[in-house]
């Protein structure tokens, strides 16, 4: 067990090299730590040993998600990046390469996009970690170039949009092969995007509550999508329909199912749909796994 901060533990991302870890939080602050230093750790070990690496001070409110872009950009050769976003309204880059985080830049809208801040983040496979897709709570998503720090794109679908915050984007997810975009919507919907052109190519009522995480399959033809309403439903990207729906979890105070990940290809030791393991964690304090095949 690790314990730093001061509130809720929002977020987390893992480099793929399994040696550090990145945890986001109600305090506004980021954390790195060394997993390696937690093998043979004892609960009472002294402080030296500690696996916390560093405190990040950088937001000024809740830190909502993390990302790290080391598994596209190792590819091009781009330096790898970690961008947090949080409900201060800004996104923070920060050059992660020797283990350590160090800020680089800062995005934020213009003025006059109003005060909706970042909910969701995804590297842009196609643009070998120099373009970041980032999901917000107008129900819109943008697509940063982090080089340069200018908006490339918006991707926007006013459908449903009220102008609060019970139509925000939840979480998105960036297809590694196709220019492809899906949100996650607080209003139910999943909303399919060109990233190419920003143009909404599908919307469709995903869940019977708020849809909150978004996960691509190792194969990458189907993704998997949780909600509020405790169900867990599978997708096929080509198609865009439920091919499965799975009811689990049990809701506490209003909410269900919060998160949901594949064990990719290699760790599970195949290459496709079969084998590995499927996770998801809801508010009922459970994290489930289930067995892919």
């Amino acid at each position: 067990t690790l314990r730093a901060h001061a509130g809720p533990v929002t977020s987390l991302a893992l480099d793929r090299a399994g040696e550090r870890a990145y945890t986001g939080g109600l305090d506004s602050t980021i954390r790195v730590w060394d997993i390696l230093a937690c093998v043979g750790r004892e609960t009472y070990d002294a402080m030296g040993t500690y696996p916390l690496k560093q405190t990040v001070v950088s937001h000024t409110d809740a830190v909502w998600c993390l990302a790290l872009s080391d598994t596209v950009a190792a590819a091009s050769g781009a330096t790898t990046l970690l961008a947090s976003a949080s409900a201060d309204g800004t996104i923070k880059l920060f050059d992660v390469a020797e283990g350590v985080c160090k800020l680089r830049s800062a995005l934020r809208r213009e003025e006059g996009a109003g005060d909706w801040a970042p909910t969701g983040l995804g590297w842009v496979p196609q643009a070998g970690g120099r373009r970041l897709a980032v999901g917000y709570q107008d129900s819109g998503a943008r697509v940063w170039d982090v080089e340069t720090g200018v908006a490339v794109m918006d991707c926007r679908s006013g459908e449903s949009f009220d102008g609060t915050l019970g139509t925000q984007i939840n979480a998105i997810l960036v297809h590694p092969t196709l220019p492809l975009l899906i949100s996650a919507h607080e209003d139910r919907w999943i909303r399919f995007f060109d990233i190419a052109t920003g143009t909404c190519i599908h919307s469709m009522r995903g869940h019977l509550d708020a849809v909150t995480s978004l996960a691509l399959s190792p194969s990458t033809t189907t993704f998997a999508s949780t909600g509020h309403d405790c169900s867990m439903r599978w997708w096929d990207v080509a198609q865009r329909r439920c091919v499965q729906e799975y009811t689990t979890h049990r809701a506490k105070g209003a909410e269900g199912i919060w998160t949901c990940a594949f064990q990719s290809g290699a760790d599970a030791g195949a290459s496709s749909e079969e084998g590995g393991l499927f996770a998801s964690a809801g508010a009922d304090g459970v994290v489930k796994l289930f067995g892919r095949g």
